[in-house]
């Protein structure tokens, strides 16, 4: 006669714990397949926004706010690429382009120590670029040297641009 195994830890085993309540899902889309279908197709894609654009109108009126007492900045160089003639020096550092002047601008306000200056350029087939630079170097040596100074005191690249 076969004598009984005594029973071991691994085979007694506690109640697994109760598992959090859980919305109970609706008994008519359980049961409807065309509901549960329609619930695992994806969604067609929505429609996009329709934004009104208003002209507004740019006259002066006595309800207009009292100019500034601040003084603006001032504006930046600009330079035909074709005509570049700032400085005598062969090299500079171009710090960014864009295809915005007033972009342009506003960044090149942030060197105003450094007396940037913007370069316009016409690509063909991109339209006009706003090229943003500082300094005037005779050597590309004397560019490289310049160019790891700004960058540290910068924090921002710069590429040396022959002119």
């Amino acid at each position: 006669m076969p004598m009984p195994l005594p029973a071991s830890p691994i085979a007694e085993s506690k109640p697994a714990p109760p598992k959090p309540a859980t919305k109970p899902e609706s008994k008519a889309v359980a049961s409807a397949p065309a509901a549960r279908a329609a619930l695992a197709a994806p969604a067609a894609p929505a429609a996009p926004a329709i934004i009104e654009e208003k002209a507004i109108e740019h006259s002066p009126s006595k309800t207009r706010p009292a100019e500034s007492t601040e003084t603006k900045p001032a504006a930046i160089p600009t330079v035909a690429a074709s005509g570049e003639s700032k400085g005598k020096g062969r090299f500079a550092l171009q710090l960014s382009s864009f295809q915005d002047k007033s972009e342009a601008e506003t960044f090149a306000q942030k060197f105003d120590g450094e007396r940037p200056y913007m370069v316009v350029s016409e690509i063909p087939g991109k339209g006009t670029w706003y090229r943003v630079r500082v300094g005037d170097y005779a050597s590309a040596k004397d560019a490289i040297a310049a160019k790891q100074s700004f960058e540290r005191k910068h924090n921002v690249i710069a590429y040396v641009a022959q002119k």
